[in-house]
């Protein structure tokens, strides 16, 4: 199947601190690079990492992983205008999906990529995929080439929950056995 993959980050870090938490040093690595790093080898169409707070700071870390920027200057308005702005740049033609994802996940690895993907393919990229760890549903979500109409005019705070939602039980949940797709950094 030919995929893409979506990172949001263009958020503003408050609840973080000071410092922008993409950048934190996470295992000796940029916790964005850390994140970037889990979608390599899966053999992606595109990777591309949607920024806004912070860019000048974010897109050199973005290069350096062979990933695209795409900057989204309504990022303060919130999440759904990112994926919108991400979904956007695509070139949807030829995708049967796209993986999307959070880029303050420090426990996100490459085996729960790849677990995702392997859940999308065995439902023939039909239906949306999305994990989950003990009943809390996570990230990276695979969403099929049908949703992207839909994902490309969310705007606001609401992400892809509305989506998610009118999908109901098209969404395939797939229990993974790590926190790693649900547990973000918001406190230093």
């Amino acid at each position: 199947m030919k995929l893409a993959a979506i990172i949001l980050a263009a958020g503003q870090s408050k609840r973080f601190g000071r410092e922008n938490k993409l950048m934190h040093s996470v295992g000796g690595e940029p916790l964005l690079g850390r994140v970037l790093g889990a979608f390599e080898g899966i053999g992606l169409c595109d990777l591309v990492v949607v920024t806004g707070h912070e860019r000048e700071r974010i897109e050199p870390l973005i290069r350096d992983c062979g990933a695209r920027s795409v900057f989204n200057p309504e990022y303060a308005e919130g999440m759904g205008g990112s994926l919108a702005c991400g979904v956007r740049s695509l070139d949807g033609s030829e995708l049967d999906g796209v993986l999307v994802c959070l880029g303050d996940l420090p426990g996100m690895n490459g085996g729960l990529v790849r677990q995702v993907v392997a859940g999308f393919e065995a439902a023939l990229g039909r239906r949306v995929v999305q994990p989950t760890y003990l009943g809390r549903r996570g990230h990276p979500v695979c969403f099929p080439s049908r949703c992207f109409e839909q994902l490309r005019s969310l705007a606001g705070d609401w992400g892809a929950r509305e989506v998610l939602k009118a999908e109901g039980e098209r969404v395939l949940l797939l229990e993974v056995g790590e926190d790693g797709c649900v547990r973000d950094m918001d406190t230093p």
